[in-house]
């Protein structure tokens, strides 16, 4: 069930033009999200938050991106 949900919501992130080229790790728990990876604008990791929480508002995230 989690590999199911964590596949959908990477498939959703690379639904947008800006994420697609960035490898996006997630880590779901009960009612966690646990995002890695590495991005180039502080802008796109925001996008990330505003995407996860508009597919999944109950659940707490943790945008651990590191801008490089």
């Amino acid at each position: 069930m989690r590999k199911e949900k964590t596949e959908e919501l990477l498939e959703n992130l690379k639904k947008n033009s800006y994420l697609r080229r960035y490898e996006i790790g997630l880590l779901l728990d009960k009612n966690t999200i646990l995002v890695t990876g590495k991005m180039r604008r502080y802008y796109h990791k925001q996008l990330v938050n505003s995407i996860l929480l508009s597919l999944e508002p109950s659940m707490k995230i943790i945008n651990n991106i590191k801008i490089v």
